[in-house]
Protein backbone atom coordinates (compact mmCIF):
# COMPACT_ATOMS: atom_id res chain seq x y z
CA UNK A 1 0.00 0.00 0.00
CA UNK A 2 1.53 3.60 0.08
CA UNK A 3 2.59 7.01 1.45
CA UNK A 4 5.21 5.03 4.02
CA UNK A 5 6.65 2.02 4.59
CA UNK A 6 3.80 -0.30 5.35
CA UNK A 7 2.87 -3.93 6.16
CA UNK A 8 0.13 -5.66 4.79
CA UNK A 9 -0.55 -9.47 5.30
CA UNK A 10 -1.40 -11.47 2.02
CA UNK A 11 -4.06 -14.59 2.60
CA UNK A 12 -5.91 -16.62 0.19
CA UNK A 13 -9.53 -16.32 0.20
CA UNK A 14 -10.65 -16.32 -3.50
CA UNK A 15 -14.44 -17.48 -4.47
CA UNK A 16 -16.73 -17.41 -6.90
CA UNK A 17 -19.86 -14.28 -6.91
CA UNK A 18 -22.87 -14.55 -8.16
CA UNK A 19 -25.58 -12.21 -9.59
CA UNK A 20 -24.46 -8.21 -11.15
CA UNK A 21 -21.10 -7.57 -10.34
CA UNK A 22 -20.25 -4.31 -8.34
CA UNK A 23 -18.33 -2.69 -11.41
CA UNK A 24 -21.57 -3.41 -13.35
CA UNK A 25 -24.02 -1.55 -10.33
CA UNK A 26 -21.49 0.77 -10.00
CA UNK A 27 -23.18 3.41 -12.37
CA UNK A 28 -26.85 2.71 -10.97
CA UNK A 29 -25.33 2.95 -7.40
CA UNK A 30 -24.18 6.66 -8.52
CA UNK A 31 -27.02 7.90 -9.87
CA UNK A 32 -29.40 6.28 -6.91
CA UNK A 33 -27.12 7.52 -4.04
CA UNK A 34 -29.10 11.22 -3.63
CA UNK A 35 -31.77 8.64 -2.23
CA UNK A 36 -29.55 5.90 -0.83
CA UNK A 37 -30.38 4.90 3.24
CA UNK A 38 -27.89 4.73 5.51
CA UNK A 39 -26.18 0.61 5.53
CA UNK A 40 -24.96 1.18 9.39
CA UNK A 41 -25.09 2.79 12.25
CA UNK A 42 -21.48 3.03 13.79
CA UNK A 43 -21.68 2.26 18.16
CA UNK A 44 -19.81 4.93 20.17
CA UNK A 45 -17.10 3.30 23.11
CA UNK A 46 -20.09 3.31 25.78
CA UNK A 47 -22.38 1.29 23.23
CA UNK A 48 -24.77 3.80 22.48
CA UNK A 49 -24.98 5.49 18.68
CA UNK A 50 -23.78 7.96 17.08
CA UNK A 51 -26.17 9.33 14.48
CA UNK A 52 -24.69 9.54 10.49
CA UNK A 53 -24.86 12.89 9.44
CA UNK A 54 -26.47 13.94 6.14
CA UNK A 55 -24.57 14.23 3.21
CA UNK A 56 -25.08 16.86 0.50
CA UNK A 57 -23.83 15.80 -2.92
CA UNK A 58 -23.08 17.66 -6.33
CA UNK A 59 -21.83 17.30 -9.73
CA UNK A 60 -18.63 19.69 -9.59
CA UNK A 61 -15.85 17.42 -11.02
CA UNK A 62 -12.26 17.84 -9.22
CA UNK A 63 -9.92 19.04 -12.60
CA UNK A 64 -6.88 19.71 -10.42
CA UNK A 65 -3.64 18.45 -12.02
CA UNK A 66 -2.55 15.17 -11.06
CA UNK A 67 0.80 15.00 -8.53
CA UNK A 68 3.13 11.88 -9.14
CA UNK A 69 4.15 8.90 -6.62
CA UNK A 70 5.82 6.04 -7.49
CA UNK A 71 3.45 3.81 -4.33
CA UNK A 72 -0.31 5.31 -4.76
CA UNK A 73 -2.81 6.95 -6.62
CA UNK A 74 -6.62 8.42 -5.96
CA UNK A 75 -7.34 11.42 -4.37
CA UNK A 76 -6.74 13.42 -1.04
CA UNK A 77 -8.31 16.70 0.96
CA UNK A 78 -6.00 17.91 2.61
CA UNK A 79 -7.13 20.78 5.23
CA UNK A 80 -5.66 22.32 8.41
CA UNK A 81 -4.94 19.94 11.84
CA UNK A 82 -8.01 18.72 13.61
CA UNK A 83 -10.36 19.36 10.10
CA UNK A 84 -11.32 15.60 9.76
CA UNK A 85 -13.38 13.43 11.47
CA UNK A 86 -14.34 10.10 8.96
CA UNK A 87 -13.83 9.01 5.87
CA UNK A 88 -15.91 6.37 3.77
CA UNK A 89 -16.30 4.59 0.27
CA UNK A 90 -17.32 2.12 -0.94
CA UNK A 91 -14.74 -0.23 -3.96
CA UNK A 92 -15.56 -3.21 -5.76
CA UNK A 93 -12.95 -5.28 -5.46
CA UNK A 94 -10.81 -5.93 -9.18
CA UNK A 95 -9.43 -9.12 -10.35
CA UNK A 96 -5.19 -8.40 -10.62
CA UNK A 97 -3.68 -9.49 -13.01
CA UNK A 98 0.32 -9.35 -13.58
CA UNK A 99 1.61 -6.55 -15.75
CA UNK A 100 2.82 -6.14 -19.29
CA UNK A 101 6.12 -4.33 -17.47
CA UNK A 102 6.94 -6.40 -15.12
CA UNK A 103 10.27 -5.27 -13.41
CA UNK A 104 12.28 -7.54 -13.91
CA UNK A 105 10.19 -9.76 -11.96
CA UNK A 106 8.67 -12.84 -14.06
CA UNK A 107 8.20 -15.16 -11.25
CA UNK A 108 7.20 -13.25 -8.53
CA UNK A 109 3.77 -12.22 -7.05
CA UNK A 110 2.13 -9.17 -7.82
CA UNK A 111 -0.19 -6.76 -5.62
CA UNK A 112 -1.88 -3.35 -4.95
CA UNK A 113 -4.39 -2.24 -2.53
CA UNK A 114 -7.09 -0.23 -2.12
CA UNK A 115 -8.39 1.82 1.25
CA UNK A 116 -9.96 5.43 2.86
CA UNK A 117 -7.94 6.88 5.30
CA UNK A 118 -7.18 10.05 8.01
CA UNK A 119 -3.49 11.84 7.02
CA UNK A 120 -0.53 10.33 5.52
CA UNK A 121 -0.10 12.66 3.15
CA UNK A 122 0.36 16.60 4.57
CA UNK A 123 0.75 14.71 7.74
CA UNK A 124 2.91 11.91 7.67
CA UNK A 125 3.23 11.39 11.37
CA UNK A 126 0.30 8.67 11.80
CA UNK A 127 -2.17 7.28 9.27
CA UNK A 128 -5.50 5.36 10.07
CA UNK A 129 -6.33 3.11 7.57
CA UNK A 130 -8.83 0.59 6.27
CA UNK A 131 -8.59 -1.25 3.16
CA UNK A 132 -8.53 -4.48 1.10
CA UNK A 133 -4.89 -6.04 -0.26
CA UNK A 134 -5.40 -7.85 -3.74
CA UNK A 135 -3.04 -10.33 -5.09
CA UNK A 136 -1.76 -12.65 -7.78
CA UNK A 137 1.23 -14.71 -7.85
CA UNK A 138 3.28 -16.08 -11.34
CA UNK A 139 -0.07 -18.61 -11.82
CA UNK A 140 -2.33 -16.32 -11.95
CA UNK A 141 -4.18 -16.94 -8.34
CA UNK A 142 -5.51 -14.89 -7.06
CA UNK A 143 -6.28 -13.68 -2.74
CA UNK A 144 -7.49 -10.84 -1.21
CA UNK A 145 -6.89 -9.65 2.64
CA UNK A 146 -9.04 -7.00 4.11
CA UNK A 147 -6.85 -4.80 6.52
CA UNK A 148 -6.77 -1.69 9.75
CA UNK A 149 -3.35 -0.22 10.01
CA UNK A 150 -2.78 2.75 12.58
CA UNK A 151 0.66 3.75 10.81
CA UNK A 152 3.36 3.73 11.52
CA UNK A 153 1.88 0.49 13.56
CA UNK A 154 2.07 -3.20 11.26
CA UNK A 155 -1.48 -4.05 9.49
CA UNK A 156 -4.19 -6.18 10.74
CA UNK A 157 -5.50 -8.39 9.04
CA UNK A 158 -9.29 -8.78 9.48
CA UNK A 159 -9.01 -12.77 9.80
CA UNK A 160 -12.45 -14.24 9.37
CA UNK A 161 -13.53 -11.06 7.11
CA UNK A 162 -14.18 -12.79 3.47
CA UNK A 163 -13.64 -11.01 -0.30
CA UNK A 164 -14.35 -12.17 -3.36
CA UNK A 165 -13.77 -10.60 -7.14
CA UNK A 166 -16.35 -8.22 -7.46
CA UNK A 167 -17.78 -7.49 -3.90
CA UNK A 168 -18.96 -4.28 -3.05
CA UNK A 169 -17.01 -3.03 0.11
CA UNK A 170 -17.23 -0.63 2.35
CA UNK A 171 -14.73 0.99 4.07
CA UNK A 172 -15.25 3.36 7.40
CA UNK A 173 -12.37 5.01 9.25
CA UNK A 174 -13.38 7.69 12.36
CA UNK A 175 -10.65 9.15 14.43
CA UNK A 176 -12.52 9.49 17.98
CA UNK A 177 -9.82 11.27 19.59
CA UNK A 178 -5.53 11.91 17.86
CA UNK A 179 -5.43 8.45 19.29
CA UNK A 180 -8.21 6.34 19.13
CA UNK A 181 -9.97 5.05 16.20
CA UNK A 182 -13.35 3.12 14.73
CA UNK A 183 -12.41 1.05 11.41
CA UNK A 184 -15.67 -0.72 10.17
CA UNK A 185 -15.26 -2.58 7.11
CA UNK A 186 -18.80 -4.20 5.49
CA UNK A 187 -19.05 -6.69 2.63
CA UNK A 188 -22.32 -5.41 1.39
CA UNK A 189 -22.26 -8.27 -1.45
CA UNK A 190 -22.74 -10.77 1.52
CA UNK A 191 -23.86 -9.03 4.28
CA UNK A 192 -20.28 -9.87 6.98
CA UNK A 193 -19.23 -6.70 8.66
CA UNK A 194 -16.98 -5.89 11.08
CA UNK A 195 -15.91 -3.48 13.14
CA UNK A 196 -12.92 -2.68 15.82
CA UNK A 197 -11.41 0.46 17.36
CA UNK A 198 -7.91 0.84 17.78
CA UNK A 199 -5.21 3.00 19.39
CA UNK A 200 -2.18 3.82 17.71
CA UNK A 201 1.21 4.91 18.94
CA UNK A 202 1.28 8.13 17.13
CA UNK A 203 -1.15 10.93 17.66
CA UNK A 204 -2.94 11.69 14.00
CA UNK A 205 -3.18 15.43 13.02
CA UNK A 206 -6.68 14.80 10.95
CA UNK A 207 -5.31 17.00 8.31
CA UNK A 208 -6.49 14.53 5.21
CA UNK A 209 -9.00 12.60 4.08
CA UNK A 210 -7.98 9.96 1.63
CA UNK A 211 -9.09 7.35 -1.26
CA UNK A 212 -6.22 5.61 -2.20
CA UNK A 213 -4.96 2.50 -4.22
CA UNK A 214 -1.71 1.83 -4.50
CA UNK A 215 1.29 -0.53 -3.62
CA UNK A 216 1.08 -3.60 -1.07
CA UNK A 217 3.42 -5.53 0.62
CA UNK A 218 5.16 -7.34 3.16
CA UNK A 219 7.80 -5.25 5.34
CA UNK A 220 9.35 -2.46 3.89
CA UNK A 221 9.39 -3.36 0.58
CA UNK A 222 6.26 -3.38 -1.33
CA UNK A 223 5.39 -5.82 -3.88
CA UNK A 224 5.52 -5.15 -7.65
CA UNK A 225 1.97 -3.49 -8.65
CA UNK A 226 -0.10 -5.83 -10.19
CA UNK A 227 -2.28 -4.47 -12.67
CA UNK A 228 -5.42 -4.07 -11.14
CA UNK A 229 -8.06 -2.77 -13.72
CA UNK A 230 -10.39 0.02 -12.60
CA UNK A 231 -11.03 0.53 -8.74
CA UNK A 232 -14.17 2.75 -8.31
CA UNK A 233 -14.98 4.35 -4.85
CA UNK A 234 -18.24 5.28 -4.80
CA UNK A 235 -20.28 6.27 -1.72
CA UNK A 236 -17.19 8.69 -1.56
CA UNK A 237 -17.62 11.11 1.94
CA UNK A 238 -15.68 12.80 5.07
CA UNK A 239 -16.89 14.50 7.51
CA UNK A 240 -15.21 17.22 9.60
CA UNK A 241 -15.11 17.62 13.46
CA UNK A 242 -17.63 20.68 13.50
CA UNK A 243 -20.12 18.51 11.25
CA UNK A 244 -19.95 19.35 7.83
CA UNK A 245 -19.23 16.96 4.75
CA UNK A 246 -17.32 17.13 1.88
CA UNK A 247 -16.27 14.78 -0.82
CA UNK A 248 -13.35 14.76 -3.58
CA UNK A 249 -15.12 17.09 -5.94
CA UNK A 250 -14.31 19.89 -3.29
CA UNK A 251 -10.63 20.41 -4.29
CA UNK A 252 -9.03 17.38 -3.42
CA UNK A 253 -5.27 16.20 -5.20
CA UNK A 254 -5.21 14.06 -7.15
CA UNK A 255 -2.15 11.91 -7.33
CA UNK A 256 -0.86 9.16 -9.82
CA UNK A 257 1.82 6.44 -9.53
CA UNK A 258 4.36 7.26 -12.32
CA UNK A 259 7.49 4.17 -12.08
CA UNK A 260 10.63 4.13 -13.96
CA UNK A 261 9.19 7.53 -16.00
CA UNK A 262 5.88 5.70 -16.91
CA UNK A 263 2.67 6.76 -15.74
CA UNK A 264 0.75 3.60 -14.90
CA UNK A 265 -2.76 4.81 -13.84
CA UNK A 266 -5.31 7.51 -14.57
CA UNK A 267 -7.24 8.74 -11.67
CA UNK A 268 -10.76 10.85 -11.97
CA UNK A 269 -12.68 12.51 -8.61
CA UNK A 270 -15.80 14.50 -8.18
CA UNK A 271 -18.45 14.98 -5.71
CA UNK A 272 -19.49 11.19 -6.02
CA UNK A 273 -16.73 8.80 -6.82
CA UNK A 274 -13.11 8.14 -7.26
CA UNK A 275 -11.87 5.97 -10.27
CA UNK A 276 -8.48 4.85 -9.97
CA UNK A 277 -7.10 2.79 -13.39
CA UNK A 278 -4.04 0.77 -14.18
CA UNK A 279 -3.06 1.66 -17.81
Amino acid sequence: MLISPIITPLTLAVAACAGPTAHELFATRVAERASAAPRFVPQDVNGGTRSRRTRSWSSTRSEAAATYSQSFAGAVLSAPADTWNSVEGVIAVPIPTIPDIQNDTPNGTFAASAWVGIDGVTCANASLRAGVDFVVDSSGAVSYTAWHQWLPDDAVAFSNFTVNADDSILLFVEALSPGLGLVLVENLSSGQLEEVEVEGSNALCEQDAEWIVGAAGAGLEPLPLANFGSVPFIDVSATKSNGQTANPGDAATVFEIVQNGIVLTNTSANATAVVVSFV
